[in-house]
């Protein structure tokens, strides 16, 4: 295959895919979601409600040695996988704040 034939990816910085159950708290409508993926420039949710896209949300996470991190971020797009649970996956674009920054940074580092 030429080098033409491969797609160029929109992502700035590669995604770390996050194994096992990892929790996040949407403060912005109280809800728990499960985080499938991080990079420096946002993450993956898994969640039981709808995000409206080009809403901004405040997630607060554990990391494993107890202290939380708090992260806003722009819900990109929204798909609905399975509408009798329900149950969607959220794309993330972190709000590239000092806070946000260091914590998305914090998460990458516990995972």
């Amino acid at each position: 295959m030429k080098d033409d034939e491969f797609p160029i990816s929109r992502r700035r910085h590669p995604r770390l895919e996050v194994d096992g159950p990892y929790l996040a708290h949407d403060l912005t409508h109280g809800h728990w979601v499960r985080l499938c993926n991080i990079s420096e420039g946002g993450f993956q949710t898994e969640a039981q409600r709808v995000a409206t896209v080009g809403e901004a949300h405040t997630f607060r996470a554990r990391l494993r040695d107890g202290q939380h991190v708090v992260l806003q971020a722009l819900a990109v797009h929204c798909h609905v996988v399975n509408e009798r649970t329900p149950r969607c996956l959220v794309g993330w674009q972190l709000i590239e704040d000092a806070t946000s920054t260091a914590a998305v940074r914090a998460l990458i580092d516990d995972i």
